[in-house]
């Protein structure tokens, strides 16, 4: 009791200076010393092997201190909230820069919203899904140009992905034979509590409806698994790599029923936004993410610095709009030369495809990788983990107000990112290597 106090009280401290905005982004040591100690205490509660009752009750204190928090290491929640506030004025956000409307508009806190979104967010079409549009469109409504108020709403959007994740990241833990204590790795996870309740991002959210989705395909159940799984895509597109996984594990005639159902939900919660101009906005702005951003890459920074020996110029504009034919085919290799008749065959494939698409990616910011770590959970890699809790560091690319990356800081967390990876590629999950006997849970 006494190491578990330690640890709690620890932790408390470090969320309660955040929470309340004693350490700002921009303050760049003590944020990177917050990180480091958040992931000590971590590592030091989860080797007290916490009850499942502990670590949720631990859980929910942590998120305390965040629940009146605005979130000051993201301006996101701030194109939420004008998203689902334009709406309210029949205004389309994927028709509608903020740039060009901040002029015309009449909501409340217009002015309040727009000044803290940043130059990036202003200047573009919105790239929010529209499931995501939907709970800014109903966040906005309910708030009535409260900033608070739409904030606390977000967040019990948020607070729900994580219950998702809990519930059925226990059900397919225990049918995998794993301890239901591993879900700790994920509630008491500072990327979690920073990045999905905190700051409001809705990788959670995602997950949780995925995860869902998987436990009732697991279970061959068609209409809830393809409602679920629909609106997790609605929700991020991430989940679209995972349905050739599904190919495998299902028989072809569930499996060609559950995508037109997945297709029929993913269609109808576009139909509010449908327009002629609709997909080349759209398409436009999610292509900005292979061909003009780059943020916290590995493999994408290291081809950049040999590129740079022979070429004067950056090679994402020569490599970037190629990037999702790799993907496509890393994808389609994994769907297919793997056998993935199994559950965790599945998750596997689904962990390994998002990995592989991190690594090449040019833009990984830490809240991305809440899915790896969710999956990782479930599986037992400790490479998920250390990324987890590595990708924080990126925020040290916010030390001068601007953004200039360390590449000694991004050199550091993929080394401890791909040795962990390599080491468990050879020698399986470390999580995992001496699982305790548990009772067996079926689906069916």
């Amino acid at each position: 009791m006494t190491q578990i106090t330690i640890g709690v009280i620890f932790s408390s401290l470090l969320y309660s200076s955040l929470s309340i905005h004693w350490i700002e982004r921009t303050d760049t040591c003590l944020l990177f010393g917050a990180f480091l100690l958040l992931a000590f205490s971590l590592v030091w509660l989860m080797s007290l092997d916490l009850n499942l009752k502990t670590i949720l009750y631990l859980g929910i204190l942590f998120r305390v201190f965040f629940i009146p928090y605005i979130p000051s290491l993201s301006q996101d929640f701030y194109r939420y909230i004008w998203d689902g506030s334009i709406q309210i004025l029949g205004l389309n956000p994927y028709l509608f820069k903020p740039s060009e409307l901040i002029e015309s508009v009449t909501f409340a806190s217009a002015y309040e919203i727009y000044q803290p979104m940043g130059s990036l967010h202003v200047s573009h079409y919105s790239n929010y899904p529209p499931f995501s549009q939907w709970i800014y469109y109903l966040v906005a409504k309910v708030s009535s140009g409260d900033l608070i108020v739409a904030v606390l709403a977000l967040r019990l959007f948020a607070v729900l992905g994580e219950i998702l994740v809990v519930l059925y990241g226990i059900k397919i833990l225990t049918y995998l034979n794993l301890s239901p204590a591993l879900i700790g790795w994920f509630v008491l996870n500072p990327l979690v509590i920073l990045e999905s309740f905190g700051n409001l991002h809705f990788e959670a959210l995602m997950m949780g409806l995925c995860l869902a989705g998987l436990y009732y395909i697991f279970r061959k159940k068609l209409i809830v698994s393809s409602l679920l799984f629909g609106l997790a895509i609605s929700t991020k597109l991430i989940p679209l790599f995972f349905l050739s996984v599904l190919f495998k594990f299902c028989s072809f005639k569930f499996f060609k029923r559950f995508i037109i159902c997945c297709g029929v939900v993913f269609f109808i919660t576009w139909i509010p936004y449908i327009n002629l101009n609709l997909i080349n906005n759209y398409t436009h702005t999610l292509s900005l993410w292979f061909v003009n951003f780059e943020f916290n890459a590995s493999l994408h920074y290291l081809f950049k610095e040999i590129h740079y020996l022979f070429y004067d110029f950056n090679i994402i504009k020569r490599i970037g709009p190629y990037t999702p034919f790799i993907v496509v085919v890393i994808v389609l290799c994994l769907s297919w030369i793997r056998k993935n008749n199994t559950p965790k065959a599945v998750l596997e494939s689904c962990l390994f495809i998002l990995t592989v698409y991190f690594f090449i990616s040019t833009t990984v910011h830490p809240w991305y990788i809440i899915p790896i770590l969710v999956f990782g959970m479930t599986l037992g890699y400790v490479y998920t983990i250390v990324w987890s809790l590595t990708v924080l560091w990126s925020y040290w690319a916010y030390q001068s107000g601007g953004v200039e990356e360390s590449l000694v800081i991004i050199a550091l967390e993929y080394a401890l990112v791909y040795g962990c990876f390599l080491f468990e590629m050879f020698n399986g999950p470390l999580l995992i290597k001496k699982p305790k006997r548990m009772r067996h849970f079926k689906f069916a």
